[in-house]
């Protein structure tokens, strides 16, 4: 009984995640940056490095789910919330580059569905993304495990990168194109995470 309980979970746990990117670029979700796949709601996707622009993908089915992008706050990579809520699937950008240090999404309850300007995600934890590669509609993505035990870095120079990727990827993950993109503003709103506006 256990173990239908604990598949029961899991499956549950899968059907309400979704995967969070954050890329160096800051005025278009691609190139090098992190992916968090099947990441659960309120929980942070961050490396510690800073980025220029977030991505959310695959939505829950039938439940409506916002993403936001946060900056560094307090030593807190997901200290403060960076814009307002959007709704999934969307690319933030920020046309500011390494301004952006995580990213989290939750799901919006019947209340909140007109995504107020004050709206905040709050979080409970933080996730670190793997490093990858995104070319198109295809992203290249590098386990931290395998970067790790095969002693791997990324490259410095910006022409070497899809290289890389495309020779050391774990998995490969197509992308279906992003609905909207949506250019964020830090002043748009600046309440520490997990404070929510009323």
């Amino acid at each position: 009984m256990k173990s239908i309980s604990a598949s029961l979970l899991l499956f549950i746990n899968l059907a309400s995640a979704v995967n969070l990117y954050l890329w160096k670029n800051p005025d278009s979700c691609s190139g090098s940056g992190i992916v968090c796949v099947n990441i659960p709601e309120e929980t942070c996707c961050e490396n510690g490095d800073l980025f220029g622009s977030g991505e959310a993908l695959y939505p829950p089915q039938g439940m409506t789910s916002v993403a936001q992008l946060f900056a560094r706050q307090n030593g807190l990579n997901c200290g403060i919330n960076y814009g307002p809520v959007k709704p999934i699937p969307v690319c933030l950008i920020t046309g500011l580059d390494l301004s952006v240090s995580g990213i989290a999404w939750e799901f919006q309850s019947g209340s909140k569905k007109r995504f107020k300007r004050g709206d905040m995600i709050s979080h409970s934890q933080s996730v670190i993304g793997d490093p990858a590669y995104k070319e198109g509609d295809t992203v290249y993505v590098i386990s931290k495990e395998k970067m790790a035990s095969a002693n791997l870095k990324t490259p410095d120079d910006a022409t070497q990168l899809a290289a890389f990727f495309k020779t050391h990827a774990d998995s490969v993950l197509k992308q279906e194109p992003t609905t909207s993109v949506v250019q964020v503003n830090q002043a748009d709103s600046s309440e520490p995470a997990g404070e929510k506006s009323k």
